[in-house]
């Protein structure tokens, strides 16, 4: 099966879902990091 195959609408619908999920992981991974490094760590 091909991305060509899909609708328009559902590689929207794809794209947009991955954007949502990884918006959520990347302020998660932010406010941990600041919690526990208090955003002065190098490895953040």
């Amino acid at each position: 099966m091909t991305v060509l195959s899909m609708s328009r609408a559902e590689i929207d619908r794809v794209h947009v879902l991955r954007d949502v999920v990884a918006e959520r992981i990347a302020v998660r991974w932010q406010r941990n990091c600041f919690r526990s490094h208090r955003g002065g760590h190098s490895g953040c």
